[in-house]
């Protein structure tokens, strides 16, 4: 399979992300996105499929899923086989007419569903890159000597 996460740009290809991925996607039917991810595979994806590029083939493999996107304001999809859900419970529905779905990304739609108990399985890729401003143990502190 090709690499799945170059829309990311990662910094190098790393064969053991491109397989977790490629594990959580086997067997799925369909693609469970909230509206900021679908807008961003939305504008990635579809134009890699003529590409030639090495994840044209995970692209047309993105393209062809069932995605419903669980959006209070998309109105008009874009991307092919996007069908717009209005509630955590349009996706019950869904998932008991298919076979198993995928979330990705979409942090706060996955807790509602987590917390509707639609999350049989959890699969978490952690990447180490940190974005925004320092907080926490990140916050640059004074340096002290050491006896």
């Amino acid at each position: 399979m090709a690499p799945v996460l170059a829309w990311r740009k990662p910094s190098y290809p790393d064969p053991a992300v491109y397989s977790a991925v490629d594990e959580a996607y086997a067997g799925i039917t369909g693609l469970v996105l909230g509206r900021v991810t679908y807008d961003g595979f939305a504008a990635a994806w579809p134009p890699r499929e003529d590409a030639g590029g090495e994840d044209a083939e995970f692209a047309v493999r993105l393209g062809d899923l069932p995605k419903y996107v669980v959006s209070s304001t998309l109105t008009d999809p874009t991307w092919r086989n996007t069908t717009v859900l209005s509630s955590v419970d349009q996706v019950a529905d869904r998932k008991a007419d298919s076979g198993p779905l995928l979330v990705a990304g979409s942090g706060a739609l996955a807790r509602d569903l987590h917390k509707a108990g639609l999350v049989d399985r959890w699969h978490l890729l952690v990447f180490p890159v940190v974005l925004g401003s320092a907080s926490g143990c990140s916050r640059p502190t004074p340096r002290t000597s050491r006896s």
